[in-house]
């Protein structure tokens, strides 16, 4: 299989594309990678909820 826009299944060029990946939209929150960042979340994935009077509300 190979990474979309690489054009091979080579090691180097698949890392380096995936390091410069950004503004990725997934489950968990927006993904932007870079060499010193390889899971590319910000804390703002990381959000804390409970229920407050029956409804959702985002602890602070």
């Amino acid at each position: 299989m190979q990474f979309e826009g690489v054009g091979t299944t080579d090691k180097a060029p698949v890392h380096d594309a995936i390091e410069k990946t950004s503004g990725l939209m997934g489950v968990t929150g927006e993904f932007n990678m870079s060499a010193d960042d390889h899971l590319g979340l910000d804390l703002s994935a990381f959000r804390m909820l409970e229920i407050r009077d029956g409804d959702w509300a985002l602890i602070e």
